[in-house]
């Protein structure tokens, strides 16, 4: 039997339970209190990423403003230039308003350039002397399977116009049934013109034919319609467009 004046031991377990109780309370308390909902959590992800991006986003509509800008100003600064190259173009081809080139013309060292231009105009009845030439000669390299064009440049705008009238008989004449002669064109011209030429000869059913008046380049549709061609991109157009 116990001793009735013996103490009482403290029970060690409720002692620790009474001990831990509150520090749990608190701490599940603490963790309630700073619980997030999903909710609250999607709007600060939300907020965060808004606070990240919309300083990126500003600057891209920035650089794309920019670049719009840069954009219009580069295409105005093209046509600008390619406005003045065709000035410049057109400008050269009026310079040669005077010459006409001669090709098909057999070649030799004793050959005087100025009297095969006198024979061939009298050939064709338009009357040509030398007071009428400004100067001749061949153009390019010499070649041994071919002969080199001749460029004649009139002392008259009048003159070159009679020889270039007179020209259509050429093919009538056995000597000259070969010869051909041109407008002297410039490079861009000379290119142009032989395209034209090509869009004839594979688009039959587009365009009746092409010709060179005075350095500018012309095409008959099928219609008879008549367009001047100033660019390779308005030839291609009128494929397209027909």
């Amino acid at each position: 039997m116990s001793n009735p004046n013996t103490p009482l031991r403290p029970n060690k377990k409720a002692f620790h339970s009474e001990l831990l109780s509150p520090t749990i309370e608190d701490k599940v308390s603490n963790i309630q209190d700073n619980m997030i909902t999903k909710m609250d959590l999607n709007k600060m992800l939300k907020d965060l990423m808004e606070a990240y991006t919309k300083p990126l986003i500003d600057k891209l509509e920035a650089l794309e403003k920019e670049n719009k800008y840069l954009k219009e100003s580069v295409s105005k600064i093209e046509k600008r230039c390619q406005n003045q190259e065709k000035q410049i173009d057109d400008l050269e081809q009026y310079s040669r308003r005077d010459c006409l080139r001669i090709f098909g013309i057999p070649e030799n060292k004793e050959e005087e350039t100025d009297n095969i231009v006198i024979d061939l105009a009298k050939s064709i009845n338009v009357n040509v002397s030398a007071n009428d030439i400004n100067r001749s000669h061949r153009v390019g390299q010499r070649k041994v399977d071919s002969h080199r064009a001749i460029i004649v440049k009139f002392t008259s705008y009048r003159k070159r116009k009679e020889v270039m009238v007179g020209r259509r008989v050429l093919k009538s004449i056995s000597k000259y049934n070969r010869v051909y002669v041109n407008d002297d064109l410039t490079k861009k011209n000379a290119i142009l013109a032989n395209e034209a030429r090509k869009a004839v000869k594979e688009n039959k059913i587009i365009f009746k034919q092409s010709w060179v008046f005075d350095g500018k380049i012309f095409i008959k549709l099928q219609n008879d319609s008549i367009k001047e061609v100033t660019t390779l991109q308005q030839l291609a157009e009128l494929l397209s467009k027909n």
